[in-house]
Formats: C-alpha cells, sequence, structure tokens
C-alpha cells in the first residue's frame, strides 16, 4: 500500500511537470512519457511509448545526440545536450535535454532517463542577438571606411570617386560601382568600378533606360536581390544588356535636389537580402558625396562670384576714371560739402586733379555758396527719402552757360559719422538745345498743319490762293504776302495779296522785271529759296532794288511753287516798315506751305478737270437716254402697222399665197415680234433713268412674292423650283427692285440643264464694312447683299463682265429667248442704286448673281 502510494506521489510530480520527461532504451525506444510530452507531440501515451523517436531528429544533430549518449558512464552519468527535432506539423524545433543514463550491475547502459524543454525562442533570440553583433561589428568598421574617405585630401573628385566606389564595392561584395549625374532625362557617369562593356566614366543614356529612374523618381533606396524574378523587369534595357540580377541604388541630394545616384550592382543573383546596415552604409556614402559635391560647387561659385566681382569692380573702376560723367562720393556737413572721391571728369571741371579734390571742401575748390546750398537741400532730400533724386540747373560762368543734370543718392550702411552720397553730373546742354529746336519743330507742325488744313478745306482756286496769303502774313506778321504767278513769257502777275493797310497794293499788277533774268527762274526750278534781311545792304542788282522800293519792301522772303514738277509761281513774304532777319524756321515753314499750295493748285486743276467731264458725261448720257426712249417710241408706229397688215395677209389671203409665201410671211411676223420685244427691252433701259422713282422702304419678301406671283405660269412649264430664303427690308425704288428680280430669276429658269431639275434660290444677308473719315476716325456702312443662285447650265468665267453689257448673248436665238438686254437693265438699277452686281460660274453648275446695295442710301 506504501508503495502504490509513492509510485502514484511521483507520478502526480512527474505528471504535472511542463519539462518534457521520458524514459528510452539505447536504441531510442521510448518506455515512459508524461504528459506534458504527450502535448508537446499532439500525441498520447499509447501512440509513443514502444515507438523510436530517433528518426524524428535531423541528420546533423542526430551524430551529436549518438556522442552524448556513448560517452555517458557509470562514474559520470549526465549529459545535456540540444539538438532540433523535426515536428508532426512538419515543424523544427530547439530541445535541450538532460539525459541521465541508467545502468546493471554489470555497467552496461540499459535505459535513459531524460528531462527536456523546448528552447526554440531562446535558439531565435541568440541567432538574432548575434546576427545584430555582427551587423554592429560590420557597421563598425564600415563606418571606419567612411571616417577614412571624410578624412582624405583627395586631389581631385576621379580619385575620391574612385575611392568610394572601390569602398563600397568591397563592403556590399559586388563587383560594379557607378557614380552618376542626372539632368532632366539624361543620365550621365561621372565614375564607374566594373569590368562590364560599355560602362565608362562619360558615357550618357536616357534616364528611363537605367535602374537609377526609380531612385531618382522616388527618391530613395532601391534594392533587387533577383532582377530575374521581377517579371516587369525581364524587359528593362538593363537587364537586356548587361543581365544585372542584384542592385542597389540610393539618390545624391545637392542643396535639396536629386544630383545623380550611387548604385552598387552584380551579374549574380545575392544570396540574401540587403540589410539594414548595408542600405545605411550606401545612404551615409551618398550623402557624404552630396556634402562634398555641394562644398565643391560652392566653392566654385564662391570663386566665380569672386573673379566676378573683381572684374565688376575693375569695370566700374575704370567706367569711373574714364567717364565723361561728373562722378565721385561726398559727405555732407552742416553748410558744406566734402569731397572724398572724384573721377577724373569732376576733377577736369574744377580744373584741379582727383587726388588735389580728396577731403577737400567744396568752397574751397571754388563751388559757388548758392550751388553749394542747392546740393545741400538735394541731398538733405535724397536722405530724407532714401532714394535717388534727380535735378536740373544752369551753371553760368565768364565764357559760356551749361545746363547740368545732376542725381544724387544716399550711400546706406556707412560706419562714419557724418552721411555719404553718391553723384553724378551729366552735361545737358546739346539735348536742351535739342529739346527747344524740337520743341520749334513741334510749333512749326502744328503751324504748318493748320495752315494747311485751312488751305485744303477749299477747292476753288481764288478760295484756296487768298487762304494762303492770309494765313502766311498773320503767321510771319509780315506786312505783305502775295503770290506770283508766272506767265509762259518769264513774267508774272500778282494773283493773291494779304498786306498790312497803309502799304501799297500789289494785287493784279503785272511784274515786269528786267534783272529777273532766265538764270533766276532756273534756280527757282530748282528749289532755290532768297533770303534777303535787308535790300538796300544786299548783293542784287540796282534795278531789282529800285523794283522793290516802289512797293516800299525793306525786307523779302522768297520761296518757289512748283506744280506737277513745273514752276508755277512764287510765294512771297515782304517786311516793309525795316529790314528783317528771316529765321531757318520761317523759311523752312514756308518752303513746306509751298509745297502744300502746289498740292492744293494740281487738286484745284484735277477737281476742275473732273467736274468738266462729269457735266460732259451726264449730258451725253441723256442724250443717249433721250435718244434711246424717243427712237425707240417711234419705232412703235411703223412696227404696229408692220404687224397689223402681216395679220390681214395671214387671215385674208393666207390661201392664195404660196407655200413661198407663207414662209415670207411668217418670217416676217417674227421678226417684227423680236423688233418689238427689243423696242420694249430698251425703252425699260431708258425709264430707269427718265422715269425713275423716288427711293423708300422697300421689303425685298414682299417684292419676291410679287414676282413669283407673276412668273407661277412660268416656273410651273419649266418644271423648276424656286427657294426663298430672309430677305431684308432697304431703301430702294420698288418697282425697279421688282424689275431687277424678275429679270435674275427669270434667268435661273430659263437657262436650265435639261438632266436635271431647275432650281432657283433667292436670299439676302447683311454687310457691315469700317470706311476712314477725310477728317479722322471711322464709320460702318450697312449693305445688303443679294444672292440669285441656280442650278442651270453656267457660263465660262471669262464671260462675267460681258453679260452685263447691251445686246450681248452667249447663245443663239434657237437656243435660248431674249434680246441681250435683260442683264445690261439689271446693272442700271444696281448703279442707280449706288451698288454692284457680279455673276459667278462654272459651266455645267449653275451660276450665282451677287447684288450689293447700301441699306440706306446717303
Amino acid at each position: 500500500q506504501q508503495l502504490y502510494q509513492s509510485e502514484a506521489r511521483y507520478r502526480a510530480i512527474v505528471e504535472d511537470q511542463t519539462e518534457l520527461i521520458c524514459r528510452f532504451r539505447p536504441d531510442g525506444t521510448l518506455t515512459f512519457v508524461n504528459g506534458a510530452y504527450c502535448r508537446y507531440f499532439s500525441k498520447s501515451e499509447e501512440q509513443l511509448i514502444g515507438q523510436r523517436f530517433l528518426p524524428l531528429i535531423p541528420d546533423e544533430d542526430l551524430k551529436k545526440l549518438e556522442k552524448c549518449i556513448t560517452s555517458l558512464r557509470p562514474e559520470n552519468p549526465v549529459e545535456t545536450v540540444e539538438h532540433r527535432v523535426i515536428m508532426p506539423t512538419g515543424e523544427i524545433r530547439w530541445q535541450q535535454w538532460s539525459d541521465r543514463a541508467i545502468f546493471n550491475e554489470q555497467g552496461q547502459l540499459i535505459e535513459l532517463q531524460a528531462v527536456g524543454r523546448d528552447i526554440t525562442e531562446h535558439k531565435h533570440a541568440d541567432e538574432e542577438l548575434l546576427q545584430k553583433s555582427q551587423a554592429l561589428e560590420t557597421f563598425s568598421n564600415n563606418l571606419k571606411h567612411l571616417h577614412r574617405l571624410n578624412t582624405t585630401n583627395y586631389q581631385n573628385f576621379e580619385l575620391l570617386y574612385a575611392d568610394y566606389l572601390e569602398t563600397g564595392c568591397e563592403i556590399l561584395g559586388m563587383p560594379t560601382g557607378i557614380i552618376s549625374q542626372v539632368h532632366l532625362n539624361s543620365y550621365t557617369i561621372l565614375s564607374v568600378r566594373s569590368d562590364l562593356e560599355g560602362l565608362v566614366s562619360g558615357s550618357e543614356f536616357e534616364l528611363k533606360d537605367t535602374y537609377c529612374a526609380v531612385v531618382v523618381r522616388e527618391k530613395k533606396t532601391i534594392a533587387y536581390t533577383h532582377v530575374g524574378d521581377i517579371a516587369l523587369m525581364h524587359a528593362h534595357p538593363v537587364y537586356q544588356t548587361l543581365k544585372l540580377e542584384s542592385y542597389i541604388g540610393t539618390p545624391i541630394f545637392v542643396y535639396g535636389e536629386v544630383y545623380g545616384s550611387l548604385n552598387f550592382s552584380s551579374t549574380q543573383i545575392r544570396e540574401r537580402d540587403f540589410q539594414p546596415h548595408e542600405r545605411e552604409i550606401v545612404e551615409l556614402m551618398a550623402q557624404s558625396l552630396g556634402r562634398l559635391i555641394a562644398a565643391h560647387q560652392a566653392e566654385i561659385e564662391r570663386q566665380q562670384a569672386e573673379a566676378a566681382l573683381l572684374e565688376s569692380e575693375s569695370t566700374l573702376r575704370s567706367f569711373f576714371n574714364s567717364s565723361a560723367l561728373l562722378m565721385g562720393v561726398v559727405e555732407l556737413l552742416e553748410d558744406d560739402i566734402l569731397h572724398i572721391s572724384d573721377n577724373n571728369s569732376t576733377a577736369d571741371f574744377f580744373g584741379t586733379t582727383p587726388e588735389a579734390m580728396q577731403n577737400r571742401l567744396a568752397s574751397e575748390l571754388g563751388a559757388p555758396k548758392t550751388h553749394i546750398r542747392r546740393w545741400i537741400t538735394h541731398y538733405r532730400e535724397s536722405q530724407q527719402r532714401n532714394q535717388p533724386i534727380s535735378f536740373e540747373y544752369d551753371h553760368t560762368t565768364e565764357t559760356d552757360t551749361r545746363w547740368l543734370c545732376a542725381t544724387v543718392c544716399p550711400i546706406p550702411d556707412t560706419t562714419t559719422v557724418r552721411p555719404r552720397f553718391s553723384y553724378v553730373v551729366d552735361d545737358i546742354s546739346e539735348r536742351k538745345l535739342a529739346e527747344q529746336e524740337l520743341q520749334r519743330q513741334n510749333q512749326r507742325t502744328q503751324l504748318f498743319s493748320e495752315i494747311t488744313l485751312k488751305i485744303r478745306q477749299y477747292l476753288q482756286l481764288d478760295q484756296i490762293l487768298q487762304t494762303a496769303v492770309t494765313e502766311v502774313q498773320q503767321f510771319l506778321t509780315a506786312d505783305r504776302v502775295v503770290l506770283f504767278q508766272l506767265t509762259f513769257d518769264g513774267w508774272g502777275k500778282v494773283v493773291q495779296e494779304a498786306v498790312v493797310p497803309g502799304w501799297p497794293i500789289m494785287l493784279g499788277q503785272s511784274i515786269e522785271d528786267p534783272c529777273f533774268h532766265e538764270e533766276y527762274l532756273d534756280q527757282y526750278r530748282q528749289g532755290r529759296v532768297s533770303n534777303i534781311c535787308d535790300i538796300e545792304n544786299s548783293n542784287i542788282e540796282p534795278c531789282h532794288v529800285e523794283m522793290l522800293q516802289q512797293f516800299g519792301v525793306k525786307a523779302n522772303l522768297v520761296v518757289p511753287i512748283q506744280q506737277q514738277d513745273k514752276l508755277w509761281g512764287l510765294l512771297i513774304a515782304h517786311q516793309c516798315a525795316n529790314p528783317r532777319q528771316w529765321t531757318n524756321f520761317e523759311s523752312e515753314l514756308l518752303q513746306q506751305l509751298a509745297d502744300q499750295i502746289g498740292i492744293a493748285l494740281a487738286q484745284a486743276q484735277l477737281l476742275g478737270t473732273e467736274t468738266r467731264q462729269r457735266q460732259e458725261l451726264a449730258r451725253s448720257n441723256a442724250e443717249l437716254q433721250q435718244f434711246a426712249y424717243v427712237a425707240s417710241h417711234d419705232l412703235q408706229e411703223p412696227l404696229r402697222k408692220i404687224r397689223a397688215f402681216g395679220d390681214r395677209l395671214q387671215t385674208r389671203y393666207h390661201e392664195q399665197l404660196t407655200d413661198q409665201g407663207q414662209d415670207y410671211l411668217i418670217r416676217m411676223q417674227n421678226a417684227a415680234e423680236r423688233m418689238q420685244v427689243l423696242i420694249n427691252d430698251l425703252l425699260s433701259l431708258s425709264r430707269v433713268t427718265t422715269k425713275a422713282r423716288p427711293l423708300v422702304a422697300t421689303d425685298l419678301a414682299q417684292v419676291v412674292q410679287e414676282v413669283l406671283s407673276d412668273l407661277e405660269l412660268r416656273i410651273q412649264q419649266s418644271g423648276g423650283v424656286v427657294e426663298v430664303g430672309e430677305l431684308h427690308t432697304i431703301e430702294a425704288d420698288p418697282l425697279q427692285m421688282r424689275q431687277l428680280l424678275q429679270n435674275l430669276i427669270t434667268n435661273g429658269l430659263k437657262f436650265r440643264a435639261e438632266q436635271r431639275g431647275n432650281l432657283v434660290k433667292i436670299y439676302s444677308q447683311l454687310l457691315q464694312e469700317s470706311v476712314p473719315l477725310s477728317y479722322g476716325g471711322t464709320t460702318v456702312n450697312e449693305r445688303c447683299q443679294i444672292i440669285v443662285e441656280d442650278n442651270g447650265i453656267g457660263f465660262e468665267p471669262r464671260y462675267s463682265d460681258r453679260i452685263f453689257q447691251t445686246f450681248q448673248r452667249l447663245h443663239g436665238r434657237s437656243e435660248y429667248e431674249g434680246t441681250g438686254i435683260g442683264l445690261a437693265i439689271c446693272r442700271r438699277i444696281v448703279e442707280r442704286h449706288n451698288g454692284s452686281i457680279m455673276a459667278e460660274s462654272t459651266p455645267g453648275q449653275g451660276a450665282t448673281f451677287i447684288v450689293t446695295v447700301p441699306i440706306k442710301q446717303s
């Protein structure tokens, strides 16, 4: 009973243990397992007892266990062993066992008792700790490499790049390293360490064709351990050409922007992923490169800036010393100005040298007190506003007066007690003279424009000439201005005059000056201007002086008037009260006015000729129209008798006539019918102007409807269709508009193509055009465009003007009826309405007639 209780007690202790407890024979057959052992392997006691556990141990660990068992001795019966075991799920876990050997009396091993536990987590922790320790050691070594790279003084970037790449390849165990620069879509190799063909320094590629494209785009480290496992990378140009299987690349940042990349690669597949410390060392190397490149660029920029500053300082100093402008730096005192630095032009202005002016007061240099006070005032204004101030002043000396323009500006951040200023002074005397001359020219231009406008306002010759002399006399304040017209024999006559009361009148007098030889005329033809300030003290012949004195002339100014390259006469200004110095301004203005008078004379002559021609043309047209009306009217009576007697012959004597006589009679009646139509058309043509009615608001839509009503039978007979679009209201003669549109629509129906249906379209549209006005500005003219289209036989474009002429036909009478006057009537009607008519056509494709008339008649 006690034994049973003891066994139960010990069994309870064993079963309650969390450790794995078992007994087994030397061949590994289990003879006892506790509950923890059963739960660990997920099997029952019955499934385990009698089974060998050695097959669950991997071969490489089985030898270690067997060695442990064979090493047990009675004097040393306990050993601890660690090994792996294959779980029923296939998982491999680590176990630690304390094995105690049981020997028989002969010292033979008969059984082993073992207590074990699962140490998988501890093993993993140990392995991870070991890896971290190794990684830390590797990273520490890498930092030593990086420190060496950062502290080495390289002679050039080529050596620096080479050392970085060699170190990186050694750290990563990869044969190829590249430092690149990226600009836009371009990838340039700056330095390379590789045995691969095609990878050399200076090579340039499209960025998209490199692994680094992703690095640049993502702006982070990118790594591939086996590119071949990435389906999307199989078609990549780098993989196709170089077969790079593993790769790590990181961006090089310079001033916060991607400058390029540092990357390492290999054609071999990497056995393990890139470790964090490997990524970190590559990124640290890239950061170091970025700082070095940035520092190098900054140094280059500093050197360039320093060189530019030196060049700029040299240029400015050269400009300062050689400039024609007066330039310098001064200090402002209470009531004086201290010169600090002045250029050569300033020294020349004061009659000294720049060295002698240094630290001298303006008053000591001879500057007037008024000038010093003026400058001090502007210096203080510039200081108060904290901006440059410009001013002009006249500098008068005993010899001359010069106009100067000065600009003063405060110099900021000076360490001196007194404020400092820079000054620049320019001699603007020539500009002032130019401004005065420009002002005179503007005045002359304005006067010229005003006088020319008054002259050109008139079209009659007498008014033009009278206006010219009056305006010139008022402008010059001369005592007399005359227009002297030359005759064919070289003498001349005063045709217009403007004279101050009290002086002799020259108007209408014929001047016969025996001293006025042909040579003088030739000179005036060539544009000579005669400017005599005092006729009594001039180099002119006495007879000419005598002729002028009889009209009280003391000084005169004479310019020629050319009309169409011929000398028409002279424009003469007289000063009678006293001699006068004529200015260039007055002389040039008088020349320009003489040119305008010549143009006005030519225009007046042309206007007179045009007026006479227009009157003659109007008289001729009136006579022709009257003749056409009378002739056609007087032909009506004999034509009626011919037609009447022809009808009687046909009625009463038809049977008595022979066949030939009947043929003659029919021909006579047809000819009379054509003559009647022709006379009616001639009357219509003449009545366009002789029987015209007032122009009133005319609704074209209503006019067309009336025309279609009149042509209803003809439209049905021809099988045609007339389409009417939008039509506007215009100011016109309603009856003539009706006649115009009826003629155009009738033409469209008449000249139809046999192979297709007859179609005529009529519509209108409004046009607006900007027209310049003679006195300036523009106005808008509104016009109406009436369009009549047909799909008839058409005509050759070269006949587009001929068809509007009287009696012009493109087809014989046997083909199409008509007299050839219809379109001539259309043109006459359109011209009476101040419009135009034109035709466009292509043979076989119909014709388009375009009538353009004002909406309102002016």
